[in-house]
């Protein structure tokens, strides 16, 4: 089974971590995802915006290498 939890409050999700961590050797695995659905769609629209600046030629183009880095 998995679960996703987001935790709004830092010291909180210290806190059940810590609990976590605990049942490990039970075979619970913990992961830590960074990103969450609204961070990639306010990523997402910030490179839309990107791309009609450069289209309006209000915004300079950037290398290939770079944009991929970031992805």
């Amino acid at each position: 089974m998995q679960i996703a939890v987001n935790f709004k409050n830092d010291e909180i999700a210290k806190k059940i971590l810590w609990i976590l961590e605990h049942f490990q050797n039970e075979g619970v695995e913990i992961i830590e995802i960074e990103n969450s659905e609204e961070e990639i769609l306010g990523q997402f629209r910030e490179g839309l915006r990107e791309v009609k600046l450069i289209k309006n030629q209000q915004l300079k183009s950037r290398a290939v290498g770079e944009l991929l880095s970031e992805l």
